[in-house]
């Protein structure tokens, strides 16, 4: 539920930006399949995120790590089974890429590769697997 609210929040603040046309799609629905990263992934995803993304979501994904994104609830603890849950690994793909306007999620499609972006999904996805 309350990753559910930490969503929800951010759908409110990003107005007409990146969610304006992007549906979050019920747990029951999502692909829940998860296949281990290959080592090829790892070594793509694993620096991609300590230089850009464990700054604000901790280095082992149990973020927040920032204070500002504790005070405002807004990262999310990737180690929490079912934290991404409500989104497509597209739509992963595209927050790591574009940022979320209005927040302090930065896109990062000047910094990242295609690949490492889709690395950096499967690595966060991973991140909850029990």
């Amino acid at each position: 539920m309350k990753n559910m609210n930490i969503m929800m929040l951010l759908l409110g603040l990003s107005g007409t930006s990146l969610f304006a046309n992007t549906e979050i799609i019920p747990p029951a629905e999502v692909e829940k399949a998860i296949v281990p990263l290959t080592p090829a992934e790892l070594e793509l995803a694993g620096p991609a995120w300590d230089r850009h993304c464990a700054k604000c979501h901790g280095s082992d994904g149990n973020g927040p790590a920032s204070r500002m994104g504790e005070r405002l609830g807004l990262t999310i603890n990737y180690t929490a089974p079912g934290a991404l849950d409500g989104f497509t690994d597209e739509q992963l793909d595209k927050i790591t890429a574009d940022g979320i306007e209005g927040t302090k999620m930065n896109g990062f499609a000047r910094k990242l590769s295609t690949e490492e972006t889709t690395a950096l999904t499967r690595y966060m996805r991973s991140l909850s697997i029990p």
